[in-house]
């Protein structure tokens, strides 16, 4: 068994993909369990899509944050929080905008400072408690931010395992 096999189950789970200060104006790119996912700020919350605009395949976190919509640099279409496109530069406003363009959406939310993701619509557990994070006799603060290019189950060993200390 490869760790991959875990991963569709692993998507009912939240994930913390990036910090919430790292999160500025425009959509930053993240890839969770082999998935390319956008997020960003839009009207104030946090938004998680499909890292592919439905139009011609572009990387949506390429493009910016326009007011309450993420625009596409490829085109400029312009998709909602939601997903749904809601604006296409190249149709006339009388036009009606396809139903099925819109990216795909998954869950995102802030807490403890972090940027969680869930990657289906039902999370089987809910975002893991840190009652400390808001103790004032306690202070969060981030040591170092590495990516390792490894397995989640080895990046964890590693962090876990204390004879590294000695070594």
């Amino acid at each position: 068994m490869k760790e991959s096999d875990l991963w569709p189950v692993l998507r009912h789970y939240w994930h913390p993909i990036a910090l919430s200060a790292e999160l500025g104006d425009g959509p930053i790119a993240v890839t969770l369990l082999d998935e390319r996912i956008a997020v960003c700020r839009l009207a104030g919350r946090v938004r998680a899509f499909q890292d592919l605009c439905i139009h011609r395949g572009t990387p949506i976190s390429m493009g910016w944050v326009e007011g309450k919509v993420l625009v596409c640099a490829y085109h400029g279409w312009a998709y909602g929080g939601d997903g749904r496109c809601v604006r296409i530069p190249s149709v006339p406003a009388e036009h009606p905008i396809p139903k099925k363009a819109c990216l795909t959406s998954f869950q995102a939310r802030e807490k403890y400072g972090l940027i969680w993701v869930c990657l289906s619509e039902t999370p089987r557990a809910p975002i893991p408690q840190c009652p400390e994070y808001d103790d004032p006799s306690y202070r969060p603060f981030l040591l170092q931010r590495k990516i390792w290019k490894g397995s989640a189950a080895r990046v964890m060993e590693n962090f876990l395992d204390q004879s590294h200390f000695a070594w």
